[in-house]
C-alpha cells in the first residue's frame, strides 16, 4: 500500500525518527498526518529504559496521537518502533511470551534484509540478548503509570486501552 492508500483508509502515521526528505515529501503529498519524535541515542532493548528518562514528553506524545487519532488504522514506523509497539502490546495485556515472539520474529525479518545477513548461530544469539533485554525492560517498566506521569492524562490512557482492545 501507498502512501495515498493509508490516507484514504484513515491511516495516520508517527515516526519515532525524522524521516528523509523524500519520504516526509511524500506523507504530505498524500495527506497523511504525523508527528516526528526523534531520538538519537542508542538503540535496541536494552536501552529503552534510559530512552524513557531521556525523552518523556516526545515519547508519551506518540501515545498520546494515537489516543487521540481519529477511527482508523495508525503506522508506527522509525527508531524505537519496537519499544513503542511493545508498551502498547503491554498496555493491550498481550502476554510477555507473545511479545517476545512478534520480538523475534522483527529481528529476523530484519536480519534477512540486512546488507550482511548474521549465519544462523549469531543471529540466535543475537536474538537471544536482544529477547532478554527486552525482558529486562518490560519487567522494569510500569507502561501505564510512566504515561500518566509524563503526561498522558487518564482519559487518554482509556481510550488508547480501547483502540489496542476494542
Amino acid at each position: 500500500m501507498d502512501w495515498e492508500g493509508a490516507r484514504q483508509l484513515g491511516g495516520q502515521v508517527y515516526r519515532s525518527g525524522p524521516p528523509s526528505d523524500a519520504v516526509r515529501e511524500q506523507l504530505i503529498a498524500a495527506g497523511v498526518t504525523g508527528v516526528e519524535v526523534p531520538d538519537e541515542g542508542p538503540d535496541g532493548p536494552a536501552y529503552y529504559g534510559e530512552a524513557l528518562r531521556r525523552s518523556p514528553g516526545p515519547i508519551t506524545s506518540v501515545f498520546a496521537r494515537i489516543a487521540d487519532a481519529e477511527a482508523g488504522d495508525v503506522l508506527v514506523f522509525g527508531d524505537r518502533t519496537s519499544m513503542i509497539a511493545a508498551m502498547l502490546q503491554t498496555l493491550a495485556g498481550t502476554p510477555v511470551a507473545d511479545i517476545l515472539d512478534d520480538y523475534e520474529l522483527e529481528l529476523r525479518a530484519a536480519d534477512e534484509t540486512a546488507p550482511e545477513p548474521l549465519n544462523e548461530g549469531a543471529l540466535n544469539l543475537y536474538c537471544a540478548d536482544a529477547c532478554l533485554a527486552m525482558v529486562a525492560f518490560l519487567g522494569s517498566t510500569d507502561v501505564a503509570g510512566y504515561l500518566t506521569a509524563s503526561g498522558l492524562t487518564f482519559e487518554q490512557l482509556d481510550r488508547l486501552r480501547e483502540k489496542l482492545t476494542g
